[in-house]
């Protein structure tokens, strides 16, 4: 048993780490060795789902791994840390890139506003900082209902953002996994299970 070693992850949490460790490297990999604008892009697209999918109460991943709902909370944060940190990796690699750099030498900083992938990229980016402020703990918990506010805001943002800057992946996979998610609180458990009248 793990509790026996010192650390203090269920079997479940600890397979859950491989593919954030994975990410991690990949990212550096990307943004280092062999840059590639569309490597880390990868990458930060598969933090952003991995944020989304452990956001939800009723989590279909936190189900298969046997997790509570605050230990769910746990590794969203530190998706959305992910996110942030291979998000900044892709913005790197858009700047440095040198096949993109040769092709769009003219752009330079004008690029991120030009065209509507590199639009909604740096319009995601925005979001991204906002996301990281507002979630900061000083401000969550002085402030519980803005934070929870526009946590909401900018994630559909984001989601936005990411069909035009990605496609409809991350879309889908948010829409079914909140809309699932709201199924189950709003009409399984609110109405069928404990219904009560006001």
């Amino acid at each position: 048993q793990l509790l026996k070693l010192g650390i203090y992850l269920t079997w479940g949490e600890l397979v859950l780490l491989i593919p954030f460790f994975a990410t991690l490297v990949a990212g550096l990999l990307y943004a280092t060795v062999s840059l590639s604008v569309a490597g880390t892009g990868r990458v930060a697209r598969f933090a952003l789902i991995a944020s989304l999918l452990l956001a939800q109460r009723n989590s279909l991943v936190s189900f298969l791994l046997g997790m509570p709902v605050d230990r769910t909370m746990f590794y969203h944060k530190l998706a959305g840390r992910l996110t942030g940190v291979t998000g900044l990796m892709h913005t790197a690699a858009f700047f440095f890139d040198p096949k993109f750099r040769e092709a769009n030498s003219d752009l330079l900083l004008s690029g991120a506003f030009s065209g509507r992938v590199n639009v909604s990229g740096s319009v995601m980016s925005i979001l991204l900082f906002g996301i990281a402020v507002s979630s900061s703990s000083s401000i969550r918990r002085k402030f519980h209902e803005a934070f929870l506010f526009l946590h909401q805001f900018f994630v559909v943002g984001m989601v936005v953002g990411a069909f035009f800057h990605s496609g409809k992946l991350v879309p889908v996979l948010a829409g079914l996994t909140w809309g699932v998610d709201c199924f189950i609180r709003k009409i399984i458990m609110a109405q069928l299970l404990n219904p009560k009248k006001a």
